[in-house]
């Protein structure tokens, strides 16, 4: 059986590298239920935002997996942190410990930034939140709140 290589990379967003990312986008829309043009949407946001950062998971050239990082300063710990904008792993690649090579280049990525955290919110839109919530606890994240919504 052969293994599986993957490589990963922190990068700023650019349009290039937006490029690739776009099969996994449209998964990740799909599975979200959100029309495509909210990706196009998604894509401007990160391309204006300073403190975002993608951490990619790529299997040869394709894009498997992506962690949008923001980079912001938090004014009571009077020091920076990680905060989770979007997180996908795609179909087909779960269950083969990507979660985990996503988390070490975050965490290799705050130290870089001097940060005093990471913080990932599993939400509901990506499935059950208990799931991602006990992968993340197996990588040393402990429960900080939950998230709390209200359609209207």
């Amino acid at each position: 059986m052969k293994k599986i290589q993957y490589t990963s990379d922190v990068v700023k967003p650019s349009y290039d590298n937006l490029a690739s990312l776009f099969p996994l986008m449209l998964e990740w829309a799909e599975e979200m239920g959100y029309p495509e043009w909210k990706i196009a949407f998604k894509d401007a946001y990160w391309i204006k935002s300073p403190g975002i950062y993608f951490v990619i998971v790529k299997e040869g050239i394709e894009v498997v997996a992506l962690l949008a990082l923001n980079l912001v300063t938090n004014n009571i710990l009077e020091r920076s942190g990680l905060e989770e904008d979007s997180l996908y792993v795609r179909k087909a690649w779960r269950g083969n410990k990507i979660s985990g090579i996503l988390i070490h280049k975050a965490y290799e990525l705050a130290k870089e930034k001097d940060c005093a955290y990471i913080q990932i919110s599993p939400k509901r839109d990506g499935g059950d939140p208990a799931i991602a919530s006990n992968i993340m606890t197996q990588h040393g994240f402990k429960i900080h709140g939950y998230i709390m919504r209200m359609e209207v």
